[in-house]
């Protein structure tokens, strides 16, 4: 029994190594391990404080980006828009330059077709009025006996032919 009841001066030496330990602890061990403690709660709250910097500079990042986004989404917008008007106008003068083509080719073809039809209505008068002096000249021969009557009577019907060419 006597392990569990402790003899007084058994106590008494543990309880003054205990307070030996205790004041050589304090002495040595706590302030560097209180020093560690505080230097670790500093640098933890210095890491919190850098995390919410963090934190707050990828908000205002995240910000920007979605802003920049905005602009760009903007900027192509209006340059989609300016290239589509560019392309319009780029059309219209294209569909203008072949209006203008068509109608000056157009306008070559009337004027070669009228000057075909001029020249091919002044062949068909020349050889209709060859044909007829021929005709008349066959006709007149046998009717008439004489020259100057003959021609005579083919320059009064060229005259007459003229005047209705004329009208």
């Amino acid at each position: 029994m006597e392990l569990i009841k402790p003899d007084f001066g058994v106590l008494f030496w543990f309880t003054i190594g205990l307070l030996v330990i205790i004041l050589i602890l304090r002495r040595f061990a706590w302030k560097p391990i209180l020093q560690a403690l505080e230097a670790r709660e500093r640098k933890i709250e210095e890491a919190l404080k850098a995390a919410d910097q963090a934190q707050k500079k990828i908000e205002q990042l995240k910000q920007e980006y979605e802003e920049m986004k905005l602009r760009m989404a903007e900027e192509r917008n209006r340059m989609l828009e300016e290239a589509r008007k560019l392309y319009e106008q780029k059309l219209e003068e294209a569909e203008r330059r072949a209006r203008e083509r068509e109608l000056e080719i157009l306008n070559r073809a009337r004027q070669e077709a009228r000057r075909i039809y001029e020249e091919t209505r002044a062949r068909l008068i020349e050889e209709s009025a060859a044909m007829a002096v021929k005709l008349a000249e066959k006709i007149l021969r046998k009717e008439l006996s004489y020259r100057d009557e003959a021609e005579k009577y083919v320059k009064e019907v060229l005259e007459e032919l003229n005047y209705a060419q004329e009208r």
